[in-house]
């Protein structure tokens, strides 16, 4: 069976996002120069081509992040197009709370239950399925009990306060460590499973 990761940018404390700074205390937050070191982009590039699906919210869709990545990976000259080729190549699952027509390529839109489509893309054959999303997304993923494996990728910032993918949590939730690096540019990817 497929496993289904969830992999997000977070600071010290958690937060994928400031209330007030937005995504400025990340050392990439996804545009601009692609300043991580080689070794971190190695991981990320090698990560993202591990899986042939992705699953998105709607919200994440519909701003920008297709668009953007199929963009990058058709400029040959820029360093992040190997990683935005593995994102154009893989199928996106974007769900969403209301029919909705997919505007992109190799995509589908779904309204199903998140944890009964999640199951039934686990069990298809394939390489494994990796989630993106912003907090309300990525919180029903982690609700849903479905995520085999966190990919957290640890900014060194702490931000105070901000937005959590945990608030939505009805229960703790207990993980084991698969594994832990810090890059060079500062970077510490932290793997967690559910116990």
């Amino acid at each position: 069976m497929r496993k289904l990761k969830l992999q997000m940018q977070v600071s010290l404390d958690l937060y994928i996002s400031a209330k007030i700074q937005g995504m400025n205390w990340m050392i990439w937050p996804y545009t601009g120069p692609w300043i991580w070191d080689q070794e971190l982009r190695d991981y990320f590039t090698a990560e993202t081509a591990s899986n042939d699906t992705i699953l998105l919210g709607w919200d994440m869709a519909d701003g920008g992040y297709i668009d953007h990545w199929t963009r990058i990976a058709g400029d040959k000259d820029n360093s992040q197009s190997g990683f935005a080729a593995n994102v154009v190549a893989a199928h996106k699952y974007v769900f969403s709370r209301k029919e909705r027509v997919s505007r992109w390529d190799n995509t589908t839109t779904t309204t199903a239950d998140l944890a009964t489509e999640v199951a039934r893309l686990k069990q298809l054959p394939g390489k494994d399925l990796i989630a993106y999303g912003g907090a309300t997304f990525a919180g029903a993923l982690i609700r849903t009990g479905l995520i085999d494996e966190y990919h957290f990728i640890v900014n060194p910032a702490i931000l105070g306060k901000g937005v959590s993918v945990f608030t939505q949590m009805d229960d703790m939730l207990l993980l084991s460590a698969v594994s832990a690096r810090v890059y060079p540019c500062g970077i510490t990817v932290l793997v967690y499973k559910p116990q």
